[in-house]
Order: structure tokens, then sequence, then C-alpha cells
């Protein structure tokens, strides 16, 4: 059982959120979910759209060969969305704030 004061508890939150900015944790964490946030979108969006298209059985002579021609098509604009996305919100961002 834990007999820590308020100010101790506040004490230790404010020292560990201290040493993760000063490890460069945050900013880490940060640019990594500017690009693991549009990636979990974009394969997010694939995956609703295989299974409305398996629940509604479309599909070619098997359910892989449907899922090549209905994703590979659009494989590299998924990549270059990955790609340009979290610069372009970053820019776009910078620009409102001075605005």
């Amino acid at each position: 059982m834990s007999t820590d004061t308020a100010a101790q508890v506040r004490y230790r939150s404010t020292l560990a959120s201290t040493g993760a900015r000063a490890f460069g944790l945050q900013g880490l964490l940060l640019a990594l979910a500017a690009f693991l946030l549009p990636a979990a979108a974009l394969v997010g969006g694939r995956v609703v759209f295989l299974v409305v298209a398996a629940s509604a059985g479309v599909a070619s002579p098997t359910f892989s060969a449907y899922v090549k021609a209905a994703m590979l098509p659009g494989l590299p604009a998924a990549l270059a969305q990955l790609a340009a996305l979290p610069p372009l919100a970053a820019w776009w961002v910078r620009r409102e704030r001075r605005a």
C-alpha cells in the first residue's frame, strides 16, 4: 500500500514526462503516428472493402484471385498517399498556425 502524497505523485509524473521529452520519445511517437495513422486508415479501408465484397458474393473464380485483381491496381496510389499525406498535413498545419 502506497502512502505517497499528491505532490510526490505529481513530481514523479512530471519527471517521467520530462525524461520522455529529453530522450526524444514524444517526438519519435509523433513522427511514427504521422505515418502509422494514414497507413492504418488505408489498410482499414481495404479490409472493409474486401469484407463487403466477400459478403456480397462478388468474387472471381477464387477469392484470392479477386483480391489480387481488386487490390493490386490501387497499390501505387496507396503508397503515394502514404508518402505524401504526412508531409502535406504537417505543411498545412504549420501554414494554418501562422495565419
